[in-house]
Formats: structure tokens, C-alpha cells, sequence
């Protein structure tokens, strides 16, 4: 066994197309720099120690054993690299995914443990896909962007709650996902397919941001939930049919939960060009859903009848009325408390609707139809 030392203005560069570097020992780099251009594999057992001001950058880079890096480390080309050991990238230390100009991109799949306690950076046309667990482990101060493609199929983890940034495309199946999100580029829950994107905390959608949800069935389509709160500020919204799913049904669609309330609206909400006319999106307390109705919603009669719900007497103690408009064709009216849960629901008019049992306080009544509204009800 024997062991490299790179000192500073220190280098070894390997030009050579289609070589590959093998490390089946210690390699330490101290203040100086690794240019290679072939693939790097840091076998088990192996360790790699990038130190502080020392720059570290490869192609594609396997690494199944121990990796640590306190300067400056690089990786980039189109051919899958994987981390299936454990990636410590220290509190000095810099970790980027880069695009070269020469190749399309690098892809890095973690199916280990990747730790970060600096800073980390995708670039465009980069991909990192998370089959582990990534530990976000830096103090305040250190950043996580993702421009490219980040895949969460597992665990990220945030030790002090601190907010990723996305200007790129995130998604995936995540299990855990702690720490803010802030969103100014394209969510894809599921990623490649439906699924799930759990946020443990905050999911912030700036007006420059794009949220894409597809829908295979009444049950099965992409959702995102939410620890804390969603806050939309703006943005689009884009849903899409697939697998050959089509509705005959009236069929409400949650696709967004929040367990600490939804605020705000998306901006630009574009449906299916064939259901547009049949489609419409409903802001809960604690979730955004879309809703698709066989009959055909007019947005000239929603305006119109806007104002004209009424529910009487306002407080009730034991029961309510529904004053509905001329013309409104009723389909259902739910009783949601404040933290989105649906208490009652009715599915047909009624002379008066009973909250007898219900526990003083303030409701939401959500009446639905040809058109849609949201009413205050405080309960006596």
C-alpha cells in the first residue's frame, strides 16, 4: 500500500482519453490539485482527503469507499458517477456538480451516504439523483442550489432547518425532506411517473416557478405534502392526463396538503386542452385540489353568482340555510374546520343543515356546483 501527497502548485493531470485512475489507498491532497480526466474509482477500503485550498476535479467518479473534501471538489461528464460509500463534504469544503461545454452533462447517483457540510451547487444540465441519504449538516451561512436536476427518492436531511433553493428541476418520491424549500423553477412530483414529494417543513412557489402534476386516475395521481405550510406566491400551475385516463366522472383532486394552511394562488393554472372547460382549482385551508365536474363551468356565471351565497342565520347554534343564486346546479357542500378537515358533507340540498354537534368556534362551508364558494360559519 502506498500513499500520494500533493503539495502545494502541486499536480497531476492525465489527459489521456479512455484512462482510468484506481485508488486502493489513502490519497491525500494538501493545497495542491487533481486535474483528471478519466473515470476515478475509490474502491472499499480506499480513502480519498481532499484538503483546504486543494482542488480536486475528475470525470466520472465511483466511489464506494470513504471520501472526504475540505477544498474544492469537481465532477463532470455525461457518464454516470455514483457515490455508494459514504461523500463527507466538509465545512470548508465546496462540492459541484459541473457542466463542461465539451459533454452534455454529469450525472451523479447517491445510493450511500453523502454529507454536506458546505456548500453545494448543481449547474445547468447537470443531474444529482438521491437513492440514500443526503445529510445537509453545514451551519447558517452555507448554501444548497440546485440549476440543474436534483432526484430525491429518499432522505435529505437538514440539521438546522436552513431552506434549499431550486432555479433548476427538482422532484422525485422523497420519504424525508427536511428543511424550507423555496421553488423558482419546475417541481415534478414523481419525477419520472406519479408520486409523493414530502416537504417535513415549509414549500414556498415563487412567481417564477412551475409546479407539474400528472393524474393516471381518481386516486392515482402526483401529490406534494407538506410538514408546515404551502405558500404560492403566484406561479404556475400545470396539470396533465396520462396513461390514457380520462374522467366520466365528477372527481376532486387533492394535490397539495399543508399541515400548518395553504395561502395564496397560483397565477396561470393550465388543464388538459379537451377538460379546460371542466376543470377548476379549489383553495382549502389545507390544500389546493383540483376539481373536474361533467358539466361544463362557466366562468361568466361564476363571476355572476360570486356574491350571492348566503348562509342565515350567521352565528347558528343548532342549524344554518343556503341561499344559492338562480340557476346554480348543486353538487355538494362540505363543513371543513380550520385545519382542513372535512367535519360534514352533504350531497343534495337541504331545508337546513345540522351542526348540532359541532363545537362553537369558526368553520369554512364549501358549497360547490356550477359554481364555486367558500363562506365563513361561526358556530354559536
Amino acid at each position: 500500500h502506498s500513499t500520494i501527497v500533493f503539495f502545494e502548485q502541486n499536480q497531476i493531470v492525465n489527459n489521456k482519453s479512455g484512462a482510468h485512475f484506481n485508488n486502493l489507498t489513502p490519497i491525500p491532497a494538501a493545497l495542491g490539485s487533481v486535474n483528471y480526466y478519466g473515470p476515478f474509482h475509490n474502491f472499499a477500503g480506499a480513502a480519498l482527503y481532499n484538503a483546504i485550498d486543494a482542488k480536486f476535479q475528475a470525470a466520472q467518479f465511483i466511489n464506494v469507499g470513504v471520501a472526504d473534501n475540505s477544498g474544492i471538489f469537481e465532477v463532470y461528464k455525461p457518464n454516470n458517477s455514483v457515490n455508494a460509500g459514504a461523500f463527507n463534504n466538509l465545512a470548508d469544503g465546496s462540492f459541484m456538480l459541473r457542466h463542461s461545454v465539451t459533454y452534455s452533462g454529469s450525472i451523479l447517483n447517491n445510493t450511500g451516504i453523502f454529507n454536506n457540510d458546505g456548500n453545494f451547487t448543481t449547474e445547468s444540465f447537470t443531474k444529482f439523483i438521491n437513492n440514500g441519504t443526503f445529510n445537509r449538516t453545514q451551519p447558517g451561512g452555507k448554501t444548497l442550489v440546485n440549476t440543474g436536476t436534483f432526484i430525491n427518492n429518499n432522505t435529505l436531511y437538514d440539521a438546522d432547518g436552513s431552506s434549499t433553493t431550486n432555479n433548476g428541476v427538482w422532484g422525485g418520491n422523497s420519504i424525508f425532506h427536511e428543511g424550507s424549500f423555496i421553488n423558482a423553477g419546475t417541481l415534478n412530483p414523481g419525477d419520472d411517473g406519479i408520486g409523493t414529494y414530502h416537504f417535513n417543513n415549509a414549500y414556498t412557489h415563487q412567481n417564477t416557478a412551475n409546479a407539474n402534476f400528472e393524474i393516471g386516475g381518481s386516486t392515482n395521481y402526483d401529490r406534494v405534502t407538506a410538514g408546515a405550510a404551502i405558500n404560492l406566491n403566484g406561479g404556475t400551475l400545470n396539470i396533465n392526463f396520462v396513461n390514457g385516463y380520462a374522467p366520466t366522472t365528477d372527481e376532486d383532486y387533492s394535490i397539495m396538503t399543508a399541515a400548518s394552511g395553504v395561502s395564496g394562488t397560483f397565477t396561470t393554472v393550465n388543464f388538459p386542452a379537451d377538460y379546460q372547460d371542466h376543470m377548476k382549482v379549489t383553495y382549502l385551508p389545507n390544500a389546493v385540489v383540483v376539481n373536474y365536474s361533467t358539466t361544463t363551468l362557466s366562468t361568466n356565471d361564476v363571476d355572476m353568482v360570486k356574491n350571492e351565497f348566503q348562509l342565515f342565520p350567521n352565528p347558528a347554534s343548532k342549524s344554518f340555510q343556503l341561499k344559492t343564486p338562480t340557476g346554480f346546479k348543486f353538487r355538494s357542500l362540505k363543513i371543513v374546520a380550520v385545519n382542513g378537515k372535512i367535519l360534514k358533507q352533504f350531497s343534495s340540498t337541504q331545508n337546513s343543515y345540522n351542526i348540532s354537534n359541532l363545537a362553537k368556534g369558526v368553520y369554512f362551508v364549501l358549497i360547490e356546483g356550477s359554481a364555486s364558494q367558500k363562506l365563513k360559519l361561526i358556530k354559536h
